[in-house]
């Protein structure tokens, strides 16, 4: 049970766009789900079993008392009855601090997630006082909430515990009160039939108390798992149509509701490269996420298709906490001469030469240990080691050098649609466009630049300089 709702809890995590993910939940959220949340579910079998068998516990054995002590029993079974109420208000004050434990876990987590990403930045700014405090500040509420559940935790199991004694001390006080003897047949039995009496009632409240952290979870893990998925943004390509991306009019939007992105056509097959060009915020990287589904493709706009094993290379490439060959070949069996292509073509061999070890260095986490333009490097290395048919760069040249980059340009990508990859790559270096078919592309308006004619309505096709 446990593993399918990780499991569904990470598909989720893939199916949502990143607008929605950001605006409504954060890491640590995921993290508390998965870590806590999730991991009641497992108990709740056995709790579930005993639940069941609990009338049999309680109806068989208050016949057989009231046969034998009669007035005494109620009285007993009232003691067992205040306990329980007060082991219930126990459980439901555990609950409500449970729930803000939660959420003050949750801010712990993202503060202390982000802390660590930019942990470079706060020694460089001396700010680990100013952070130190405001993690202080959730971690000793956090404390203070962990100390009421404990304590809450205790009275419940410490009155459950007294439950089987206070019963049967009851009973045989209020038997001998009454003036009947307190022989060793009553006693015994007493002692025998109060134990399964009691157990129906130290029952109740632990259920309940698992009940209650479990609809906690629940409403979280629920809430998370109802979010709008995003439909799939690239539709089936008949087999006769060759590998590429293909796009008519199709439209965008991060949440949903106002477009970001509208009417944009454009072909890119085998043998092709074709570079989208634009301001910071223009819109390249809003049309690369839709491409791969990462936005909203709104219903009406058109239509998306990808067809071919398609390599992505973001803006912040992501890297393991690996060497870097293990990241250049990313799970794929090791090819020695394609490694060594890629290797060449992303100018990598001079960096590999001043590593101590190698391409066997570590690159460290999140690639702290490199440079932006290493990283960007060996995003593009994985990428081209890839072998893939479709290969969308988002701008991986901004983070390098010039003249690494040109080179990277020129051995690289053109390497690439030489090998008759479909190439779409974003870029704002308009001295690379020579080599490409170039495509302006706007927020309001889709542009693009063709065999050095710029079009403003690409349906229309009205050139112009």
């Amino acid at each position: 049970m446990w593993a399918a709702l990780v499991g569904n809890i990470f598909k989720k995590v893939a199916s949502i766009d990143s607008g929605t993910f950001s605006a409504d939940f954060s890491e640590g959220q995921v993290i508390s789900m998965i870590g806590q949340d999730a991991s009641i579910f497992p108990y709740m079998g056995p709790f579930l079993c005993i639940f069941l068998a609990m009338p049999c516990n309680v109806v068989l054995p208050s016949i057989i008392l009231t046969y034998y002590l009669r007035e005494a029993f109620l009285v007993g079974l009232a003691s067992c009855v205040l306990v329980s109420v007060l082991s219930s208000w126990a459980a439901a004050a555990y609950k409500r601090k449970v729930k803000s434990k939660l959420t003050v876990a949750d801010s712990r987590l993202v503060l202390v997630n982000e802390t660590l990403q930019g942990a470079r930045s706060i020694k460089y700014c001396a700010w680990e006082g100013a952070l130190e405090a405001r993690i202080k500040r959730v971690r000793d509420e956090e404390v203070r909430l962990l100390s009421w559940i404990h304590l809450c935790y205790a009275l419940q199991q410490g009155a459950m515990a007294a439950l089987p004694l206070i019963g049967i001390a009851t009973s045989l006080l209020t038997h001998a009160a009454l003036g009947r003897s307190l022989e060793a047949d009553i006693v015994a039995m007493t002692v025998a039939y109060f134990d399964p009496l009691t157990f129906g009632f130290m029952l109740w409240p632990n259920c309940k108390m698992q009940v209650q952290m479990m609809s906690a979870g629940v409403t979280r893990i629920e809430r998370f798992l109802l979010v709008e998925e995003m439909e799939e943004a690239s539709q089936p390509v008949p087999e006769e149509v060759e590998k590429g991306i293909y796009l008519d009019r199709a439209s965008f939007s991060w949440n949903g509701d106002k477009l970001h992105l509208q009417d944009v056509s454009l072909t890119v097959g085998s043998g092709q490269l074709l570079m989208v060009v634009g301001p910071v915020a223009s819109g390249k990287s809003t049309l690369v996420s839709g491409i791969f589904g990462l936005v909203h493709q709104v219903e009406e706009g058109g239509s998306c298709q990808l067809k071919g094993q398609p390599a992505y290379v973001p803006q912040n490439p992501q890297v393991l906490n690996a060497s870097v060959r293990e990241n250049i070949l990313f799970g794929l069996p090791f090819l020695e001469e394609r490694y060594e292509e890629a290797i060449s073509a992303c100018c990598l061999d001079q960096d590999l030469d001043q590593f101590v070890e190698g391409d066997a260095t570590e690159i460290g986490e999140k690639g702290i240990t490199i440079s932006g333009g290493q990283r960007a490097r060996i995003a593009l290395a994985r990428a081209y080691y890839s072998n893939a048919d479709v290969v969308v760069l988002d701008d991986p040249l901004s983070a390098m050098d010039a003249h690494i980059g040109a080179r990277v340009f020129s051995a690289c990508v053109l390497a690439l649609r030489a090998q008759g990859k479909a190439i779409l790559m974003t870029t704002n270096q308009l001295q690379l466009c020579s080599s490409a078919e170039t495509r302006f592309c706007k927020c309001t308006s889709f542009c693009y630049f063709r065999a050095g004619l710029v079009c403003r309505n690409p349906l229309a096709c009205h050139p112009q300089r």
